[in-house]
């Protein structure tokens, strides 16, 4: 009699859990497309497609990043109060190569919530600015405008978009813009389940930038033969200024 008993409760815990979790904020799902872009000769940037099903009381931010790296730059500032010159060296450290947030509208004004530990905020409290100085979070500042000036930061509030809503979970879908100045690497594209300025679940999946044909070429080159490459360059530099030089001549010479 007892064994029927926990036999029928092992074929009903085994039922419950075989059940389909539907109207959970605590899960998310992610599919990207293509999961490999190849840079070619003319490369000009590319684009991903992102899908997935969140819980429908949940909204949804993608982020693409890249490898953390260390970077040193140097600190100007006047000098007798009248030079903008050098005055020191500066270190950022745990740096992502690439940090590009995408929202749709309602979550994009949140982002300054550090609750949620995403964002130019959260990254923040990651990037270690050396040596320390009271004026570290000015520097940050500034480092985030000239990556965003170089396209390898942004934020995109209307990028992400849902579907209709089916037994508690909805679709989302975005498209990622993949910038030139993006290089050969490993990134990684998450999708983050949010609700109440919380982050509840993530799912990630990689995303690969590769070189092919002539770049690659190129690119093996400059490492495995720097002699030879550096002959080519300065070869093909001298050959385009007597190109460009023979360019202007001619048109000059039309015009008497």
């Amino acid at each position: 009699m007892i064994k029927n008993i926990l036999i029928t409760i092992s074929l009903v815990l085994t039922a419950l859990i075989s059940l389909p979790q539907t109207g959970s904020a605590a899960e998310i799902s992610l599919n990207i497309a293509p999961t490999t872009v190849e840079i070619t000769t003319f490369y000009n940037g590319s684009t991903i497609e992102v899908k997935g099903d969140v819980a429908a009381d949940a909204e949804v931010l993608v982020l693409v990043s890249g490898s953390g790296e260390e970077l040193h730059v140097k600190k100007k500032g006047k000098v007798g109060g009248l030079f903008w010159m050098n005055v020191g060296d500066m270190t950022f450290e745990n740096v992502p190569r690439v940090y590009m947030i995408y929202t749709g509208k309602e979550l994009a004004d949140k982002l300054e919530n550090k609750s949620m530990g995403l964002g130019f905020n959260a990254l923040e409290g990651v990037v270690e600015i050396k040596p320390e100085s009271e004026d570290n979070s000015f520097y940050f500042k500034e480092f985030v405008r000239l990556k965003e000036s170089q396209g390898l930061y942004s934020k995109s509030g209307e990028a992400v978009t849902y579907g209709a809503t089916s037994n508690g979970v909805r679709s989302f879908q975005a498209t990622l813009t993949i910038p030139p100045q993006m290089k050969q690497d490993s990134y990684t594209v998450a999708a983050y389940a949010v609700k109440d300025n919380h982050v509840l679940a993530n799912s990630t999946a990689k995303l690969e930038l590769k070189m092919v044909s002539f770049p690659a070429q190129l690119s093996r080159l400059a490492f495995n033969h720097s002699l030879m490459y550096g002959i080519m360059a300065v070869i093909i530099a001298i050959l385009a200024g007597l190109i460009i030089s023979a360019i202007f001549k001619s048109k000059g010479d039309g015009a008497h």
